[in-house]
């Protein structure tokens, strides 16, 4: 028995060193996986031309394109995003904010087919998000679509700087997630009162915490 014991543990050994050999590469390939970035936006982030109102000043050294509210109005910018990486991956989610008291408030992020061109007069189109593939240094034009809306909870002339955009994607089945910046800042401008027919000359009638409760 002594001797079968023996031998049955000499056989076990180089199975389980490569076993332990393969756990140890698999929980590095996540760490490696998890560390990475492979996410660009590749072109400048893109608002349809009848609402631009020109360059504004710089806010935190980065420059921006203002938008003009107009409460209740629609609007939309888009941007194309690349995957830099070394393998494919597949993107899962876009978070744009949809539901927080934002000037811009997002109601919906869609994707344009995988040969659109970015272009004001596509912005209109595209299919509600749904994950899609990306391939190495494939590229996605998507749209984020919203309206003018929450200013009563804004101080006249507020800036609102959006910088970039969460997405989350999964590569080799490991899940990750990125803040990708766009090239500028998308600023919507705070309207006076006369533009904002929800505001009261009173700042303490609106506030986001009041609003969340």
């Amino acid at each position: 028995m002594e001797e079968d014991g023996g031998r049955l543990r000499r056989v076990r050994g180089p199975w389980f060193l490569a076993a332990l050999g393969t756990l140890l590469l698999l929980a590095g390939t996540v760490v490696v996986l998890r560390s990475v970035t492979p996410l660009r936006a590749v072109s400048p982030v893109l608002v349809p031309t009848t609402v631009i109102q020109g360059e504004v000043p710089e806010i935190d050294g980065r420059g921006g394109v203002g938008l003009p509210y107009e409460h209740g109005g629609e609007v939309a910018y888009a941007f194309v995003v690349r995957n830099d990486g070394p393998v494919g991956l597949t993107v899962m989610s876009v978070d744009a904010g949809v539901g927080e008291l934002t000037l811009l408030s997002p109601y919906g992020v869609f994707v344009m087919p995988p040969d659109a061109a970015l272009d004001n007069s596509e912005l209109e189109h595209g299919s509600a998000f749904s994950p899609f593939a990306l391939r190495s240094g494939e590229e996605r034009v998507v749209v984020v679509r919203g309206t003018f809306d929450n200013c009563e909870y804004f101080h006249e002339r507020n800036l609102e700087p959006h910088a970039g955009i969460d997405i989350g994607y999964r590569i080799l089945g490991v899940p990750g997630s990125q803040r990708v910046e766009f090239d500028r800042d998308v600023i919507v401008k705070s309207p006076m009162i006369v533009g904002c027919p929800d505001r009261t000359l009173d700042r303490e009638d609106d506030r986001k915490t009041d609003a969340g409760s």
